[in-house]
């Protein structure tokens, strides 16, 4: 039982990533330019989604709004690659991000306590850069 549980677990996990990875190329290359963006080796397949190299300059709404169907989610891609992101609103071609594997209690819209902490990290980090420019 525990074994079925268990694979049913990792192969959800990768089928989500394999519909992120396939989202992504589509959404930030648009019209098929694969080459904007570069899928790399993904050695922690339980803490990350997908880590990619940006070819072209990129904001992290697009990437939240395609690896996680919702750009709400963007506080947790920009703290989990806050020191190589230096606006998250134009994040430039070269940059390195690991995707968060975020948890179904955090992608979980329907609870209003995700909502405020998201809510309440995303206003913080958008304070703290806009005051930096």
């Amino acid at each position: 039982m525990v074994v079925i549980i268990l694979v049913s677990f990792f192969y959800k996990r990768n089928k989500r990533r394999e519909k992120f990875t396939l989202l992504l190329f589509r959404s930030i290359s648009g019209n098929g330019g694969i080459d904007r963006l570069s899928s790399l080796n993904n050695e922690d397949l339980l803490s990350y989604l997908s880590v990619i190299l940006l070819k072209n300059n990129v904001n992290i709404n697009r990437i939240s709004t395609t690896s996680h169907e919702d750009d709400i989610f963007l506080p947790y891609l920009y703290l989990e690659d806050k020191d190589v992101i230096a606006n998250p609103l134009d994040i430039r071609t070269g940059t390195i991000l690991k995707i968060p594997l975020l948890s179904e209690e955090i992608l979980n819209m329907n609870n209003p306590q995700s909502i405020r902490r998201i809510r309440f990290l995303t206003d913080s980090i958008l304070n703290n850069v806009t005051e930096s420019f």
